[in-house]
C-alpha cells in the first residue's frame, strides 16, 4: 500500500462525498460531488468490489446513510419462478448474502463495475492509494469474473449508444423539423429496441452471476434503460412497469424507501399503471 503523504491525502482517501449519491442516480444519472466530510464511524468501513453494504448521500436528510445489500438469486423483473411479490416488488423468498453478528461491513469506495480486476486495482491504487485484496479481486478470472465484467462493460456501452440512436430517430420522426439531411435513419427501430432489452437481460444475468445484481449503480442504470426502451420505443406499458418495479426495489434497498429517488419512481409507476 502506498503510504499517505499528508493529512490532506488522508482526508481525501477516507472522506465521503456529500453532494449527489455514491452510486448512479436511479433516473437522472447526474452527479454533483463538490463537498465531502470525514465521519469517524463510517470512515472505518473497508472496501470491497463486492460489498455487503452501500453508502448513499441523502440530500433530504443531509446525511450519509448505510444500507445492507445482498445478492438476490431468484428474481428477474420480479417474476422469475412465479414468485409472489410484496407491495414494493420484493419477493418474500429472496435469497441474499446475510450479514451476521461479527461480520465485517464492506462498502465500495469507487466505480469498479464493468472493470476487470487489473482495472479496478489500478483505479483504487491511483485514487485511493491501496492495492485491493477483496474476495472478488483475489478471484480474478478464476471463475470467469473478469470475462463477465468485460462483457458487461461492452454491452452497457452498446446499450447506451443504441438508446441514443433510438432517441434521435424518435425525435426526428416526431417533429416537423425532419429534413432530408437527417443522418440517423434506423431501418427497424422496433428490432433495435428489442435488441436493447435482450442486452439488458444478458447484463442482469452476468451481474447476478458476479454477485452485483441487487442495488449497484450498473443494475439501476440497466433497469432505467429497460424502462426507456419498453416505454418510449416499444410502447409496452406492462413491460415498462416491470422494469420500474425492479428499479424501485433496487433503489429501496440501496437508498431507502423514503429517498427522493424512490418517491420519484413511485410517481412514475403510478403514471405508467394508469396509462
Amino acid at each position: 500500500m502506498t503510504p499517505l503523504k499528508s493529512p490532506v491525502r488522508a482526508y481525501q482517501v477516507n472522506s465521503y462525498r456529500l453532494d449527489g449519491t455514491s452510486t448512479s442516480s436511479s433516473l437522472s444519472n447526474q452527479y454533483d460531488h463538490v463537498h465531502g466530510g470525514l465521519f469517524l464511524t463510517i470512515a472505518r468501513i473497508n472496501h470491497s468490489c463486492r460489498p455487503n453494504v452501500l453508502h448513499c448521500w441523502r440530500p433530504d436528510l443531509q446525511q450519509t446513510v448505510i444500507h445492507a445489500i445482498g445478492n438476490t438469486t431468484n428474481y428477474t423483473n420480479g417474476k422469475e419462478g412465479g414468485q409472489q411479490e410484496d407491495g414494493d416488488g420484493t419477493s418474500p423468498s429472496d435469497t441474499r448474502r446475510m450479514i451476521h453478528p461479527g461480520d465485517e461491513l464492506l462498502t465500495c469506495y469507487g466505480p469498479v463495475e464493468c472493470r476487470t480486476t487489473s482495472e479496478r486495482r489500478a483505479y483504487l491504487q491511483e485514487h485511493l492509494s491501496f492495492w485491493c485484496e477483496c474476495a472478488m479481486c483475489r478471484e480474478g478470472n478464476d471463475y470467469g469474473g473478469d470475462d463477465r465484467m468485460r462483457e458487461i462493460g461492452r454491452l452497457h456501452e452498446e446499450i447506451r449508444d443504441q438508446l441514443a440512436d433510438l432517441d434521435i430517430h424518435h425525435h426526428h420522426h416526431s417533429t416537423a423539423t425532419t429534413t432530408a439531411t437527417t443522418t440517423t435513419t434506423l431501418s427497424d427501430p422496433t428490432a433495435l429496441a428489442r435488441t436493447v432489452l435482450e442486452s439488458v437481460e444478458t447484463c442482469r444475468s452476468l451481474l447476478r452471476q458476479q454477485g452485483l445484481d441487487t442495488a449497484s449503480g450498473t443494475i439501476k442504470s440497466l433497469l432505467r434503460y429497460g424502462y426507456q426502451a419498453a416505454r418510449n420505443h416499444l410502447h409496452d406499458n406492462d413491460l415498462a412497469l416491470s422494469y420500474l418495479v425492479d428499479l424501485r426495489r433496487a433503489v429501496g434497498i440501496g437508498e431507502g424507501k423514503s429517498s427522493p429517488n424512490y418517491l420519484e419512481i413511485e410517481g412514475l409507476i403510478r403514471d405508467c399503471a394508469s396509462s
